[in-house]
């Protein structure tokens, strides 16, 4: 029984290969969806950061201006006013430090220059890119900004958040009312440990889930070659017992043949020959008789190839010159040639090919007897009937082809050519290229054909060289 048709087989294989590719989208989806949403995890941690940083300016903001207002009501030139001011600042800008994720405040001009701020993390923000020109132009004008910093090469491990305000004082100049300055800015430091430990925690997450979905990717992937290759190996195993079945099938009709046809066969063909010599010159019983003995000498090819099928024959390669063989075929054949008004032209580019005489001798005579039959019975019509046989190297094979131009061959035709007993000609047998497969796997070589219907037809036999 066979495991599988040829059509279940290409079914399988597509519904196969689609479950494959189905799979691999998915895992490339959930990959992506994965990375867009790690993404959107770091966006969000840092509008968290914004707002915290927002809300310690707000603090801060609102309580410098009050107390800002307060001493300037009180007399901003007053002994002791403006270092008690500062002090209090100092306090607030501490006592705010000391909060788990806030590393500084500070105060800087439109210049980047310090105006107050912390001593202990003054290191902190005094190299930052973001507080440098022109990036404090720019945020004069949009308010405030806030990203991530990178001091000591730390990847992101600083939040800096940076805001606008008016700088106002007493009627003097001093820190706060600078000449021809109108802007200040606060700059609100905070770490970002927390959250790029949460980010790292979910990086890992998606890491393995991304190595998960790769793994069975790849793991699906193999086992969908492994079952490939399987199924390719059992649809060779299948055509290898279908093979067996009908040479199996073949050598017992040919054994049949051979014992209960060959014999009266002979005594047939010799009464046609005794015909003939009787009856020469005699019209039309000579012309009778020489049939007989033709279509007896055919019925005989049709015995010796089914026996050449049914046994197995053990191949020996040796040099054969290939001008000589096409000369003994094209005088095997030389009646059928001139019946048939075509001329058989041999190219022999390659003077030796190493294979077995016999064979080589009998794959090339069903050859040329198909391209004979592929012009028909009709006289010719106005292109010259050629056969021609030639031999050439190719890369690493030696190739030797015949080729015609008769009216070729169907796509369907070409595909099942290599089946025994199937045949498009009416009185063809379906044994000769059988036949011509059959020697070429005996030879370790392959046979290709090349044809369309009404530009003839190359039947191109493989050798494997020598060493």
């Amino acid at each position: 029984m066979a495991i599988f048709n040829g059509r279940e087989g290409r079914a399988s294989g597509n519904t196969l290969m689609f479950a494959v590719v189905t799979l691999a989208l998915i895992g490339l989806a959930l990959v992506f969806s994965t990375w867009q949403n790690l993404r959107q995890e770091q966006q969000i941690s840092l509008q968290y950061l914004a707002m915290g940083a927002r809300s310690v300016a707000q603090t801060v903001g609102t309580a410098f201006h009050r107390s800002l207002r307060m001493e300037g009501h009180m007399g901003w030139g007053a002994e002791g006013r403006e270092s008690r001011f500062w002090s209090r600042m100092g306090s607030l800008f501490s006592d705010m430090e000391g909060e788990s994720e806030v590393l500084f405040i500070a105060l800087i001009d439109a210049n980047g220059r310090s105006i107050f701020e912390t001593r202990k993390n003054k290191s902190a923000y005094a190299d930052l890119p973001c507080l440098r020109q022109p990036e404090l132009s720019r945020l004069a004008g949009a308010g405030e900004w806030y990203g991530l910093e990178n001091p000591g090469g730390e990847e992101g491990s600083l939040f800096v958040y940076a805001k606008a305000m008016r700088a106002f004082g007493g009627g003097r100049h001093n820190r706060m009312n600078p000449p021809g300055e109108t802007v200040v800015y606060m700059v609100v430091g905070l770490s970002t440990e927390h959250y790029q430990a949460l980010y790292r925690s979910f990086r890992n997450n998606a890491l393995l889930q991304s190595a998960y979905v790769l793994a069975a990717a790849v793991f699906t992937w193999f086992l969908a070659l492994r079952f490939m290759a399987r199924r390719t190996r059992l649809h060779e195993l299948e055509k290898s017992l279908s093979e067996a079945e009908k040479k199996a099938a073949v050598g017992a009709l040919a054994a049949g043949v051979a014992h209960e046809i060959r014999n009266p066969l002979s005594a047939l063909r010799g009464f046609a020959q005794y015909f003939a010599k009787k009856f020469s010159g005699v019209l039309p019983d000579e012309e009778y008789a020489g049939i007989m003995v033709r279509e007896a000498d055919r019925l005989n090819r049709v015995i010796t190839d089914l026996l050449y099928l049914a046994r197995d024959k053990i191949v020996e390669k040796r040099p054969v010159e290939v001008g000589r063989l096409i000369s003994e075929v094209t005088q095997l054949l030389r009646f059928d040639l001139e019946s048939r008004q075509a001329d058989l032209i041999p190219d022999v580019q390659l003077g030796l090919i190493l294979a077995d005489a016999d064979s080589l001798k009998q794959a090339l005579l069903n050859l040329v007897l198909n391209s004979l039959d592929a012009f028909g019975d009709a006289p010719p019509d106005a292109r010259k009937r050629v056969i021609r046989i030639s031999s050439s190297k190719s890369g690493n094979w030696e190739l030797l082809e015949v080729e015609d131009n008769g009216k070729g061959m169907t796509p369907e035709q070409k595909n099942r050519a290599f089946d025994a007993f199937f045949t498009g000609k009416t009185k063809g047998t379906g044994l000769g290229l059988s036949l011509v497969d059959k020697i070429m796997r005996e030879h370790g070589g392959k046979v290709l054909i090349t044809s369309e219907p009404g530009r003839g037809c190359k039947v191109s036999l493989y050798f494997t060289p020598a060493g």
